[in-house]
């Protein structure tokens, strides 16, 4: 597992690993490579297993208080495509009015990046569509929940396919340009590090930056991103840096393990029943099966 260490130095990294039996602190910088040491791991990696256990526990007691308010808080949701936005816009919909900011300059090409978008504006406008359709044309409300999956497509074999949302979901989008320019030029000299290593932390950080940044300036309550739904992402990594970004610009972080409670897997059985494109790599094109020139 890797985490940021102190906030003056993002570039230090933290591995640990309990089965060898040490923790190697990284710095990583562009100019100077990696430079590495080696401590016993105990007590940091058992603080770290158990930050990551009380994030989810720390999420389902924020969410009983907000489903108490009678003005759900406004958040703003970095999303990295739709599959992993599905699950979480389900759980996180019924507590707040939610932006989703699809700010990704990572990702490469640039067919990729406008294909990711169109199937996320795709889901959000099924979930608004869902929405309409439970009410009848007469204007009574259906008594059941009714799925958009099943008036499109027809009846799915299991109901753990509707999407179980309120009946008015509150919820737009943010869209951002497509910057890759920038996203090299922060990984420059981290092209050849492996894939969830130190490039990726310094991606994390810059599409969490940006979020903080759009968050704090649109007045919202909290930010948060639907990377941590991903079993392949490093969530506590992702939440020390969301938390080191919400301080900085002043607005508060919305800390999650997603993939927790089956979010995974939920989020694999909504994008299967809406249809939506499941990209093979993260996005960047170091991450490509074949890896293309820039």
């Amino acid at each position: 597992m890797e985490i940021t260490s102190a906030k003056e130095d993002p570039a230090w990294l933290i591995t640990c690993s309990r089965k060898r039996g040490f923790c190697k602190v990284r710095r990583v910088t562009p100019a100077l490579g990696s430079q590495a040491l080696e401590a016993p791991a105990g007590r940091v990696y058992n603080a770290l297993m158990k930050r990551t256990q009380n994030t989810a526990q720390k999420m389902e007691t924020l969410l009983r208080e907000l489903r108490e308010k009678e003005e759900k808080p406004r958040l703003l949701l970095h999303s990295c495509c739709g599959p992993c936005s599905s699950s979480v816009l389900e759980y996180l919909l019924p507590c707040f009015r939610i932006s989703v900011f699809y700010y990704n300059p990572n990702i490469y090409p640039r067919e990729e990046y406008e294909h990711r978008k169109r199937e996320q504006l795709r889901l959000i406008q099924a979930i608004k569509d869902e929405a309409i359709l439970r009410v009848t044309p007469a204007g009574d409300k259906a008594d059941g929940p009714l799925s958009v999956v099943d008036a499109l497509h027809g009846p799915q074999d299991s109901e753990t396919y509707a999407f179980n949302l309120p009946l008015t979901p509150e919820l737009d989008t943010i869209d951002a340009d497509y910057d890759p320019e920038r996203y090299l030029a922060a990984v420059q000299g981290l092209e050849n590090e492996k894939e969830g290593g130190a490039r990726c932390s310094v991606c994390f950080r810059l599409r969490l930056a940006r979020a903080a940044d759009v968050a704090a300036a649109g007045g919202y309550d909290f930010f948060a991103t639907t990377l941590t739904v991903s079993p392949y992402k490093n969530a506590p990594l992702i939440n020390a840096i969301g938390e080191e970004e919400g301080e900085r610009a002043h607005v508060a972080y919305l800390a999650s393990d997603f993939k927790k409670k089956n979010g995974a897997l939920r989020s694999n059985q909504l994008s299967k029943a809406y249809g939506l494109y499941r990209q093979d790599y993260c996005g960047c094109a170091f991450s490509r099966p074949s890896q293309a020139e820039l």
